[in-house]
């Protein structure tokens, strides 16, 4: 009996199509599974080229497992880019290309605010009755958002005048492929009638994806978020005791009233 092994080069092969994926910047993380195969003998070795358009984290080639791999990678601007998977072994004479597939990714905004210099986590920001306090709201996301829209808690535009001001820029440095553009709000001479909910809403063309804290309309995604804005005032006296004349060994009650923020 003599057993024959028959040798042929890589044939018979799968591998991706053209992607179009979305990312959720601030959500969970989601991932994509790149998957190449073919019919070979013996069996093939395979390498993963990627040309990224953001060079990431991610190794520009990669020697994969045999028989046929899968990869999975980590849904960021990262990955964007044109791939290629080849499969190669010892009956062939020179790779053999699986396919060559581009990525690319979406994402909805992603809103922030800061107050003047400095961040707010909890999006509660504070100005003091009289003063002045400028909050801008960025968004970050692909393709390039809409420059935000500030409205009142009623959903009502603000509109400037003479306290209420906004100043736009849309040459935000782009970072890791990522558009960002911003709209600050300044309110001047503050008062306690202030101190409410304003909303920031932005959109861009993004379709088709959904986590669990966004949602992702069918052609467009409108992302918006709310600040607080909590006004400092200084004590105001609201109930002094009347003057009266007294007795010696008179009970006296003395009462002053007063309201502010902080108490």
């Amino acid at each position: 009996i003599v057993n024959v092994e028959v040798q042929y080069p890589p044939e018979n092969c799968v591998g991706p199509r053209n992607m179009d994926l979305k990312y959720s910047i601030s959500g969970p993380v989601r991932v994509v599974n790149i998957s190449c195969n073919c019919g070979a003998s013996p069996l093939a070795d395979y390498t993963l080229r990627s040309g990224l358009t953001f060079p990431s984290s991610i190794s520009t080639q990669q020697e994969l497992a045999t028989p046929g791999f899968t990869r999975v990678m980590n849904i960021t601007t990262g990955i964007i880019g044109t791939h290629t998977c080849m499969a190669v072994n010892n009956a062939s004479v020179d790779n053999t290309t699986i396919s060559t597939f581009t990525i690319t990714v979406s994402a909805a905004p992603d809103l922030t605010f800061t107050e003047d210099d400095h961040n707010d986590d909890d999006d509660n920001l504070h100005a003091r009755v009289d003063g002045n306090v400028t909050v801008t709201c960025t968004a970050t996301g692909r393709p390039r958002p809409s420059l935000p829209v500030w409205r009142h808690a009623d959903k009502t535009p603000v509109v400037t005048g003479d306290r209420f001001s906004l100043a736009s820029s849309t040459n935000l440095p782009i970072i890791n492929g990522l558009y960002r553009v911003s709209t600050s709000f300044t309110i001047r001479d503050v008062s306690s009638s202030d101190g409410l909910n304003y909303i920031c809403e932005s959109f861009n063309q993004v379709d088709g994806a959904s986590t669990d804290i966004r949602n992702f309309g069918v052609s467009k995604y409108t992302s918006s978020a709310t600040f607080s804005l909590n006004v400092e005032a200084p004590p105001e006296t609201t109930d002094i005791a009347e003057s009266r004349n007294y007795h010696a060994g008179d009970t006296v009650t003395l009462r002053c009233s007063a309201f502010g923020n902080p108490l």
